[in-house]
């Protein structure tokens, strides 16, 4: 399935957005931003977990064309919708895992617990 997904997204697509996808990839990591916080103040844990999930789902730019199939009046904003969440789908699911790694190597290089599953541990 993440083939097919990864398949069918259109990077000139998702340029198209411009300014108006940054917006919408910057809405949607401030409010995820708050998984973070739980993660770190309520859960005790060091926040990379709850950080590694803020990416858009690939299969989230199917929605447009499915609420205009349901509200025909939101024809119109398909294209400019579907291209705004290409934009965030790109941007966090590039930039994510790379920002969750350097944080990661900075624990490791402060000798602090390393970003790993507590089963395998002796």
């Amino acid at each position: 399935m993440g083939w097919n997904l990864g398949q069918g997204i259109n990077i000139l697509e998702a340029l198209r957005s411009g300014v108006s996808g940054l917006i919408v990839t910057v809405i949607f990591i401030v409010f995820m931003l708050s998984l973070v916080v739980i993660d770190r103040v309520v859960l005790k844990n060091d926040g990379l977990l709850a950080l590694s999930l803020v990416t858009v789902a690939g299969v989230s730019s199917l929605t447009p064309s499915i609420l205009a199939r349901i509200y025909p009046e939101l024809t119109q904003y398909v294209a400019t919708s579907t291209s705004q969440i290409l934009m965030a789908v790109v941007i966090t699911s590039v930039s994510a895992p790379i920002v969750v790694s350097k944080l990661n190597q900075k624990k490791v290089g402060k000798q602090e617990r390393p970003l790993t599953d507590s089963r395998l541990e002796d």
